[in-house]
């Protein structure tokens, strides 16, 4: 029986507690490799793998944890509501960050033997106005004869120290890696990266985004076999598209998800006898009693929504599924029939009503 992610999050904090006290006496010590190899095991117990222990930047008096999904963007979800549930207590001497926080223009990065700053990359940009992007040609002469991994290691490293990893994530697109750099054409470096995303912001009207899960995609889907559920899709949104891709595209994803103590699942209902009206005041319904009864039963976050030509759709990563399907039940949303169903292959399909 696998350990709900609820559950988890309550054990780390618990450990944490407990710990937290020796975590601060051995960064004090400069005993730092000690202090992260406690770390690393309390934060096996949420799954998490990236992270950084140390004293505060802001606050001499502080100590910081950051906690990275790596542009995961499930894994942030996981963050964000581990991060829902932390003791107050501990923001007397700690504060917690859920993504890379920006460092600045004057960031040193030392990895595999180099030392990088800003001004070691050389930025061509170009907005990607319909998927609210800029997409980036970079050229970095120390790359030369490195690997491909490497390379992306350490641009990545960069670019989250730069402009912080929420804008990697929300507003960096493709990004293509030079080994020359191009003659003539305008460039910027990696310092002024970040006031360049904000001026395109401002210009450009697009949403300033604070954190990665605040991203929302539109998709369809057209399907050889609508009849079966989801491939009825011809309208959705989601906040994460890793989510839609592997129900399309390798269902096994979400078993290793569930073995984290996560699930990602649906509410679905019959829409055929309803007009567009009538469907659109379901979903609000749904949705608005779902938000409420979460806000005070912590178990789920509610990340898409979609219209088929046979079902509606509400999309949630769920901490605990068995929690969440009681709390559903007891909502006893609509009179019409409800049913919910792990985005896993060959999940059972559940009447909540």
């Amino acid at each position: 029986m696998v350990t709900s992610y609820k559950q988890r999050s309550k054990n780390f904090w618990e450990s944490f507690c407990k710990e937290e006290v020796n975590l601060r006496s051995l960064i004090d010590e400069g005993a730092q490799a000690e202090a992260v190899a406690k770390m690393r095991l309390m934060l096996d117990l949420i799954s998490i793998e990236t992270f950084e222990l140390t004293n505060s930047k802001t606050d001499v008096c502080k100590y910081e944890l950051v906690m990275s999904g790596s542009g995961d963007l499930t894994t942030i979800f996981m963050i964000d509501y581990c991060l829902a549930l932390k003791p107050e207590m501990l923001s007397e001497k700690w504060i917690f960050h859920g993504t890379k926080p920006r460092l600045g223009a004057d960031f040193k990065v030392e990895m595999h033997g180099f030392s990088l700053g800003a001004t070691d990359f050389l930025i061509y940009p170009s907005l990607n106005k319909e998927k609210y992007k800029v997409d980036i040609g970079i050229f970095c002469s120390k790359f030369i004869g490195l690997s491909k991994e490497k390379k992306l290691g350490l641009l990545f490293t960069s670019l989250d120290s730069s402009i912080g990893e929420t804008y990697t994530v929300a507003y960096i697109g493709k990004i293509d890696i030079l080994y020359l750099k191009k003659p003539f054409k305008k460039y910027i470096t990696l310092a002024d990266l970040h006031q360049y995303i904000e001026e395109t912001i401002n210009q450009e009207g697009w949403a300033k985004l604070n954190n990665p899960i605040e991203l929302c995609y539109a998709y369809g889907q057209k399907s050889e076999n609508p009849e079966e559920i989801r491939n009825d899709i011809f309208t959705g949104y989601s906040h994460n598209m890793d989510t839609i891709q592997y129900f399309y595209n390798d269902k096994s994803w979400f078993k290793k998800i569930s073995n984290f103590g996560v699930s990602l699942g649906f509410l679905f209902f019959d829409n055929t006898a309803f007009s567009t009206k009538q469907i659109s005041d379901y979903h609000n319904e749904f949705e608005e009693k779902i938000k409420k009864k979460l806000q005070t039963v912590n178990v789920a976050t509610l990340i898409g929504w979609a219209t088929g030509t046979r079902n509606s759709y509400i999309d949630f990563i769920i901490y605990d599924e068995a929690e969440f399907i009681s709390l559903i039940k007891e909502l006893n949303l609509t009179e019409e029939k409800l049913f919910y169903r792990n985005f896993m292959d060959e999940s059972e399909v559940i009447k909540l009503n």
